[in-house]
């Protein structure tokens, strides 16, 4: 609470007790009788006035019978007292009797001031010694001091400052130290020309008690008392005060069933029992209630006097000076039953607690309850066992503390029929950052914070910077109904730290130490085409209509930055980073589509540091790092996957509006190559792997990888297909567009790659987990169309093969039958063959066909295993493997394998033109043209122009037989040379 009201009218109604003992006691100090003897001169120098008739009818026009009274006494300088008759009281000497009593005191240091008056049935007098048996008159008599005294029946006091004081019965005890009356009392005060405050009151008793003295502080006669000690009002208490703050006119009550108890000396007070406090202004033209019930409360003072200055006596002695110090209001003394309740109409708060404590010079005020303060402000509840409230000396708030478990509860416009919630186990710190110039809200230990319909957040610790002179205008000022983002938000930061979670319909976060976000008002500017993207609004009205699928964040930490745009009620992310053990992973409804074909499975983006900016439109850029050594080394990857196709390196970059991903440094990609056939049984297709030293980038069209480059790809019959390179580019059969992806046309396919400087292509064939096969080929430049299956490359290169089972046959042997393939049963020999050339080759994938260019050379032979190479040398060396060896020479080579009948092995025929030589173990041969066809295990030589010739020798180093024609068959293994059109021998040698 801002304003304390109950200040002024505790004080008020003090002061106005203070009265009572005032203009009751102090008046009585000597009775002399206006037609008996004067006093003598030695006693006092105080003579009566001359004119008490007049006097009389100008203080009391309102009590005639003080105009003609049969007694009038000058009892001090200033005052005079006015009655009919007095007597002895019955057994005793030194107590007298008037009535009925009229005093009339006009204050010396006011004398323009209203005199203070007072009237009473009778009155009666105790003084301290006994003096009407020893006195012939009251002249001569020496009573001493009033020690007790009463005003008795109906009495009235009223003075300056509307003082009005009606009740019965007051007494007076000077060894109790108290006057009182037990019967109901009325009085009012106010205003002074200090204090325009006024105060009128009600309770059924009164007891004032005071300080004892040993002198006579109050004067000669007077009792031995000092200052004020207490006052008390018992049962059924009221006070009203009417007073002026901030230039509005206000009003105020106070009510207890109970009493009300000040203690002048520790400057308190104290009410009990059903207390109220009520305070109503005027504001606006509407009236504004502000009110405690409870049902004890304390209220402290403090002097604004220096502790020298030593004070005389005075009626408000007790009063002057003071200022309010502190309160405290409980509900039920016991801590159970009845809370305390405060309300206020012009803050829209209700608050029900158990303790309340207030003080005034810290301007710190402490709420506490066994089970819950709940605060109510609007459509706001707080609950907390303990809160703590701090303000400036202009209100304005400078700490709030709420300590044990709680929430708060908010129903809004724009928010639907669920609150926004917040929840904590600990405590909520609120406190002024005068950096940010707002203030800082911290929420400790499982905080929770949920904004229905938007996001749900949960951490260890939740802290908000909020600006709380927006509050009010967020909840109540202007702006599109239902849009709470078409006003200026409250809230300019929040952080999220240990164990973090936030969950929306867009992004889930389900593991974080740390998100801060930081939201800025801007311009969000146009709109992006985007679909369901995780940075930035953008999406068409369509996809918007549509409830989007979320994406789920894991990361150490997230900083956010955010813009609000109010005059398009919208929030969109400007920078999102990352740090330590990033996964962002997104699981769509629906597969998505790659022209007609699905991608099943989410997309993941894994890392340790990710930075994510959108600066409007399509101008969004999203980097992913990995950890890389001082040695260039990948420590922990930066990964991004869709289904099968994964991406990674020590950084990736998407720039969204330049159309472009780019991998500087090592990394791969791995990427699913459709099948060309569908499969007898569905199969997944072949994954195509890339791993490269360098860099990468892609611009929508082609992929390009750079150092150490190794391609490789598996395909349906487990065999591997392996490139290496320095450089490679992919080429994609139409573009893919960041900025609208749903811009294509048919099923995406790699159109083509290239390979540039030192490529090499190696091909694993196995059958089930054996190997069979081994394929390496070496060139300059190699370049494959993927969709028709044409390559060409670049020489000079080789080309190296090995192949389990081993039937090629070119020394006599097993005879096999005519036009049948020479091998006839499994072997666990390997053939090996190789092509060397210095020019171009070309062919086609699809149909297993090749064409090698200059200064041709191969050579064939069986070996023992894979890897294991045969040179030309060795052709003469008396071994099997030389037996079956043979090496050529030739311009031009054209290779082509082709399925047998089985469609599980293949034979492999050979074209050769220009400048041909052949040479096996046993032979040797010179043609424009030569042709081998494994299956049968045949060469056919031509000459164009020129016979080709054959060497042949039945041992090695023994003379050879020569043949020479325009076309010769021969076929080593059957020992058989067919010449057609020449020169020669036909038939077996």
């Amino acid at each position: 609470m801002s304003r304390f009201l109950i200040t002024m009218t505790v004080m008020g109604c003090l002061l106005g007790a203070s009265q009572v003992y005032s203009f009751m006691i102090t008046p009585m100090t000597a009775v002399v009788a206006s037609k008996g003897p004067e006093l003598p001169p030695e006693e006092t120098a105080i003579r009566p006035p001359a004119m008490f008739e007049q006097q009389a009818m100008e203080v009391f026009p309102d009590a005639e019978w003080t105009h003609t009274a049969e007694q009038t006494w000058q009892m001090a300088e200033n005052v005079s007292l006015y009655f009919r008759e007095h007597q002895r009281v019955p057994g005793s000497g030194n107590t007298i009797q008037i009535s009925p009593v009229a005093i009339v005191w006009k204050d010396p240091k006011r004398p323009g001031a209203k005199p203070f008056r007072v009237l009473a049935q009778r009155a009666q007098i105790k003084f301290q010694n006994s003096f009407f048996d020893t006195a012939i008159s009251l002249t001569d008599a020496k009573p001493g001091r009033i020690v007790w005294g009463s005003l008795e029946g109906a009495v009235h006091i009223d003075g300056p400052d509307g003082l009005q004081i009606d009740g019965q019965n007051f007494k007076f005890e000077e060894e109790s130290l108290q006057l009182y009356s037990d019967y109901p009392i009325k009085f009012a005060y106010g205003p002074t020309p200090q204090d325009k405050r006024q105060l009128s009151g009600t309770a059924n008793q009164i007891q004032l008690t005071f300080l004892p003295s040993s002198e006579a502080l109050l004067g000669r006669d007077m009792p031995r008392i000092a200052g004020l000690a207490q006052v008390l009002l018992r049962r059924n208490v009221v006070l009203d005060t009417i007073f002026e703050q901030q230039g509005i006119p206000r009003a105020a009550r106070l009510t207890s069933a109970g009493s009300l108890l000040y203690d002048a000396v520790k400057r308190e007070a104290t009410m009990d029992d059903q207390v109220r406090v009520t305070h109503r202004m005027n504001k606006l033209g509407k009236t504004l209630q502000d009110a405690i019930a409870c049902e004890w409360l304390h209220l402290q003072f403090e002097s604004t006097k220096p502790t020298a200055v030593v004070e005389e006596p005075s009626p408000k002695g007790a009063f002057e000076g003071l200022v309010f110090r502190s309160l405290r209001a409980q509900g039920s003394l016991a801590g159970k039953g009845t809370r305390l309740k405060v309300t206020s109409d012009e803050q829209d708060v209700t608050a029900v607690m158990q303790d309340l404590t207030y003080d005034a010079i810290q301007r710190r005020a402490v709420m506490v309850d066994q089970e819950q303060v709940v605060i109510q402000r609007g459509q706001a509840t707080f609950l907390c066992p303990q809160i703590g409230v701090q303000h400036s000396a202009t209100n304005s708030l400078e700490y709030l503390e709420c300590r044990g478990p709680g929430q708060l509860e908010v129903l809004q416009e724009g928010l639907g029929t669920q609150p926004l919630m917040a929840r904590w186990a600990a405590r909520v710190q609120v406190s002024p950052d005068p950096e940010a110039k707002v203030h800082q809200i911290r929420i400790e230990q499982r905080a929770q914070l949920s904004v229905p319909d938007q996001f749900g957040v949960a951490a260890d610790v939740l802290r908000l910077w909020v600006d709380l002179e927006r509050v009010q205008s967020a909840q109540s000022g202007t702006g599109e109904p239902g849009k709470l983002l078409s006003k200026a938000l409250p809230l300019k930061r929040a952080r999220a730290e240990g164990r973090v979670q936030f969950d929306s319909s867009m992004i889930k976060v389900l593991r974080s130490d740390l998100i801060d976000a930081v939201i800025t008002p801007g311009l969000l500017g146009e709109k992006s085409p985007a679909a369901n993207s995780p940075l930035g609004n953008s999406g068409n009205s369509k996809e918007k209509e549509r409830e989007q699928d979320p994406w789920t964040v894991e990361a150490d930490e997230l900083l956010l930055s955010l813009v609000h745009d109010s005059s398009v009620a919208a929030m969109d992310v400007r920078q999102v980073k990352g740090h330590g053990n990033i996964r962002i992973q997104h699981d769509p409804a629906e597969a998505m589509s790659m022209g007609p074909r699905k991608v099943d499975g989410p997309l993941v983006l894994t890392g340790v540091d990710l930075l994510a900016e959108n600066a409007g439109g399509v101008q969004q850029t999203l980097i992913v790092r990995g950890e890389v050594d001082s040695n260039g080394q990948i420590q922990k990857r930066a990964d991004i996957s869709l289904g099968t196709t994964h991406l990674w390196g020590g950084q990736i970059t998407f720039s969204r509006h330049e159309n472009r991903v780019d991998v500087p440094g090592p990394g791969g990609l791995s990427v699913p190559i459709p099948r060309k056939q569908p499969a007898a049984v569905p199969m997944a297709p072949p994954i195509l792997d890339i791993i490269w030293g360098e860099g990468m980038t892609f611009d929508g069209s082609a992929a390009r990888f750079w150092g150490k480059i190794t391609a490789s790809l598996p395909s349906e019959q487990e065999s591997i297909s392996r490139l290496l390179c320095e450089d490679l580019t992919a080429k994609l059969n139409q573009r893919i567009s960041f900025i609208d992806p749903q811009s294509r046309n048919g099923e995406i396919n790699i159109e083509s790659i290239t390979g540039r400087h030192n490529v090499i292509l190696e091909a694993y064939e196995y059958q089930q987990t054996k190997l069979s096969a081994v394929r390496r080929a070496e060139v300059a430049e190699f370049e494959l169309q993927q969709s028709t299956g044409d390559f060409r490359g670049e020489g000079p290169g080789e080309i190296h093969s090995w192949t389990l089972g081993d039937q090629v046959r070119f020394t006599p042997g097993e005879t096999p039958q005519a036009n049948q393939p020479a091998r006839s049963s499994p072997s666990n020999k390997w053939r090996y063959s190789s092509v060397k050339f210095s020019g171009k080759i070309d062919g086609n994938m699809n149909r297993n066909e090749a064409r090698l260019n200059d200064r041709v050379e191969v050579i064939t032979a069986p070996v023992d295993k894979p890897m294991v190479k045969f040179d030309r040398d060795k052709l003469s060396a008396k071994t099997p493997e030389a037996e079956n060896a043979v090496w050529m020479k030739c311009h031009q080579l054209r290779i082509v394998r082709e399925l047998l009948a089985d469609q599980k092995t293949s034979s492999v025929e050979v074209f050769a033109t220009g400048a041909t030589e052949l040479e096996g173990h046993a032979f040797h041969a010179y043609a424009d043209e030569l042709t081998y066809d494994e299956s049968r295990g045949q060469f056919v030589l031509r000459g164009l122009g020129r016979e080709a010739t054959l060497y042949y020798q039945q041992e090695v180093g023994k003379p050879s037989t020569t043949s020479a024609a325009r076309h010769i068959q021969f076929t080593p293994a059957k020992r058989e040379i067919a010449i057609n059109g020449s020169t020669g021998l036909n038939g077996s040698y």
